[in-house]
């Protein structure tokens, strides 16, 4: 076995564990109505549906590394689909999660009316970035390929992947920036308004936690995508560092539901009593059983 069958095992376990978790997460944002009502679990819900897709993809391309084999042309396309545009949707929907920070934390107030048709339209316009960029890595210009000895993908030299690869790569970056322009912007307007106006600064606890919370997964994909992006001459000579990154960037679909978990303690609270709800619904579906048994033992015996 070679160091890349354990890579491939580490891609596929990650997946494992933390789609079901995701998902589980993404249940209760959708089903509570406390966080269905709020724009900020809105914008976590539509980061989490796009971290599922990535994580689906890296499910795949575990296992595309554990038989070292591309599988199939068209699950080598969607799988290298699915990884390259994802990171378009998670940039998008950062900056909409920083943009609610600033709406939620700042004197930028906004009305409800207002507040639900800034960032449904930017959902959209977010969600339509993803699908077209899907769409034309699904074609045959804009393919991408996979490379078996790095486990990871690449553009297909086409005049339109040329383009496609500037523009994701410059969009992903702008997005960013912005995002990071937005923290920047709150974390200088709560410093000042603590020193000169320390009585008008009324900040909810749980509403720093979910500034944490979007600094932290910020912060992250910023440097895996800074990596990936400038460093291509460097770490292609270094499978052990593509190896790195490739776990790394499987892991940005875990790193959500965690700090959820770590910070909310309604989320968790409701995590796991879900939990314990459906082991319990479990129990019950599997005791009725028994009086059936012990019934047909018995009238076995009679018989006897």
């Amino acid at each position: 076995m070679t160091d890349k069958f354990y890579i491939g095992i580490a891609l596929v376990l990650i997946s494992l564990v933390c789609l079901p978790l995701h998902l589980s997460i993404i249940w209760l944002f959708v089903s509570k109505k406390e966080y269905g009502e709020r724009m900020s679990f809105k914008i976590m819900t539509s980061l989490g549906v796009v971290d599922c897709l990535h994580l689906l993809a890296h499910f795949m391309t575990g296992l595309m590394t554990i038989l070292h084999t591309r599988i199939h042309v068209v699950v080598e396309r969607v799988t290298g689909t699915l990884i390259l545009s994802s990171w378009v949707g998670m940039a998008g929907m950062i900056f909409a999660l920083a943009l609610n920070r600033i709406a939620v934390l700042t004197s930028v107030k906004l009305t409800k009316s207002r507040e639900k048709s800034l960032f449904y339209a930017l959902a959209t316009i977010i969600w339509l970035s993803y699908i077209a960029v899907t769409g034309l890595h699904l074609t045959n210009d804009g393919a991408v390929s996979y490379r078996i000895r790095e486990s990871s993908f690449s553009y297909v030299l086409t005049d339109l992947n040329y383009y496609l690869e500037k523009y994701e790569s410059y969009w992903i970056l702008f997005l960013l920036i912005m995002a990071f322009i937005c923290y920047v912007g709150i974390v200088v307007w709560i410093v000042l308004h603590k020193n000169f106006r320390p009585t008008h600064l009324k900040i909810e606890r749980r509403e720093v936690k979910i500034l944490i919370q979007a600094i932290i997964i910020f912060v992250y994909m910023a440097t895996l995508r800074s990596i990936w992006h400038l460093g291509p001459q460097w770490y292609l000579k270094n499978v052990a560092v593509v190896d790195t990154l490739n776990i790394l960037t499987c892991l940005v679909g875990g790193v959500n539901p965690l700090l959820y978990l770590t910070f909310n303690r309604s989320i968790r609270n409701h995590f796991f009593a879900m939990i314990r709800a459906n082991f319990a619904k479990h129990r019950t579906s599997v005791e009725p059983s028994k009086p059936r048994v012990r019934q047909f033992l018995q009238s076995s015996d009679t018989d006897f």
